[in-house]
């Protein structure tokens, strides 16, 4: 499997990380949408896994809060975060197919 890691700086109590990116795959069947936001009370995030690019905006204003060692299921994906040192990271799990 391929793996890809971002890193953000979130000491900025003003301007804490959020946002989205997507990413599709090389036959650009299928795209990965991956939504977060960082802030002084708490962690959110979500992904989808999809045949197609959705409204990142949509999701982002629905995007539920995290709880570190859980794990969270949406459409084609599974993902649970993990923090160590000050450092948060989510694993994410990708189905084979959205469709099946």
């Amino acid at each position: 499997g391929s793996k890809v890691t971002f890193t953000f700086d979130p000491s900025s109590i003003f301007t804490p990380p959020s946002g989205y990116v997507y990413f599709t795959d090389s036959a650009g069947h299928f795209t990965l949408s991956l939504v977060f936001a960082c802030s002084l009370v708490g962690d959110y995030f979500t992904a989808r896994w999809s045949r197609q690019v959705l409204d990142c905006e949509a999701l982002w204003k629905t995007c539920p809060s995290v709880t570190p060692g859980e794990w969270y299921r949406a459409p084609g994906v599974l993902w649970t975060p993990t923090t160590a040192g000050g450092c948060a990271t989510i694993r994410v799990i990708v189905a084979p197919d959205p469709v099946r």
